[in-house]
């Protein structure tokens, strides 16, 4: 079986799963559990890894087709903004797209083009990558939602991403603030839908509690915060 069946038929299973599953425990078989103890796995060794941020440089340049040479991704949200996002994130996402723990069809090209090929492949451009400049223009929302966007993100969020959306580095969590509208609306929608999986478990029960407004208030709110 190819590559590419080999992760629809992940992808087809484990949303069957979460589907199946959401308001209890998530039961993994036993070949999905592998998949995510590998990737586990994975990631430990490399995020032991000291990255060459030069050497990453020229990786990026893969990157840079769809999140621009300085990281600032598109204000339509197709592409995220990833420069300055932590070191330890940019691992995880990246390890989760070689496993089909994550979802997109532009990345998932990424992988077959084997421009990533080694852990430390992966630990040179994350290190690049958290070391871009910050991003200061992004795309906003319509603003209408903002007060109510703002309490919401404090109430349910800040627990974990910080009160200023900027994540952590230690528990792998992604900086949020500055982030496109666009996408952080449509990353909210993807995980209440267990097109995430990897968060679906940890998000869906308070994100099935939100109405569109909030929705679009918190990603409006994240998208105008100035992150440290």
């Amino acid at each position: 079986m190819s590559n590419i069946a080999n992760r629809l038929l992940r992808q087809t299973v484990l949303a069957t799963v979460i589907i199946t599953s959401i308001g209890s425990p998530a039961v993994f078989s036993a070949d999905e559990r592998e998949v995510r103890e590998t990737a586990r796995v994975e990631l430990e060794a490399a995020l032991q890894l000291s990255g060459d941020p030069e050497r990453g440089r020229s990786l990026f340049a893969t990157c840079a087709a769809c999140h621009g040479v300085d990281g600032a991704g598109q204000s339509d949200g197709n592409a995220p903004v990833i420069a300055r996002q932590h070191r330890s994130v940019v691992l995880k996402q990246l390890v989760d797209y070689r496993h089909a723990l994550r979802w997109d069809l532009r990345m998932e090209h990424v992988v077959e083009l084997k421009k990533f090929e080694s852990l430390q492949d992966l630990a040179d451009v994350a290190v690049y990558v958290s070391q871009l400049p910050r991003v200061d223009q992004v795309g906003y929302g319509p603003g209408e939602h903002l007060q109510r966007g703002s309490w919401t993100f404090i109430l349910q969020c800040a627990s974990c991403h910080g009160a200023s959306g900027d994540g952590s580095s230690t528990a792998r969590i992604p900086r949020l603030a500055a982030q496109h509208y666009d996408y952080l609306r449509r990353q909210l929608w993807d995980i209440a839908e267990g097109r995430r999986p990897q968060l679906s478990a940890t998000h869906d029960k308070w994100l099935s509690d939100l109405e569109q407004t909030d929705v679009n208030g918190i990603a409006d709110y994240l998208s105008r915060v100035v992150p440290r």
